[in-house]
């Protein structure tokens, strides 16, 4: 399959001939896991509902699973994104 855009040129919708079933894992859908906090100030008035911060970790299965299975090699700094972000309601 051909695409364009953003996207490698090749992509595969099935394992390819040249890997074996279970060697290559597909890219196009994940398990994703997220763990996050949030802190929020509602003020009594003005112009915003409510302000806030918060913290968010996330990862996807693959990247997990590598960790929990080649820890040697594999850290969870390399497998976990870290968010910091600020949220305004208005």
């Amino acid at each position: 399959m051909e695409t364009s855009g953003s996207y490698p040129s090749k992509s595969e919708l099935s394992y390819p001939d040249r890997y074996s079933s279970g060697y290559y894992p597909p890219t196009a859908v994940h398990a994703l896991a997220y763990l996050g906090l949030e802190v929020d100030w509602v003020p009594r008035g003005g112009f915003f509902e409510r302000i806030g911060l918060y913290y968010q970790a996330s990862t996807i299965y693959t990247y997990a699973a590598d960790v929990v299975r080649n820890s040697e090699t594999a850290s969870l700094d390399d497998s976990v994104a870290s968010t910091l972000g600020y949220r305004a309601a208005f």
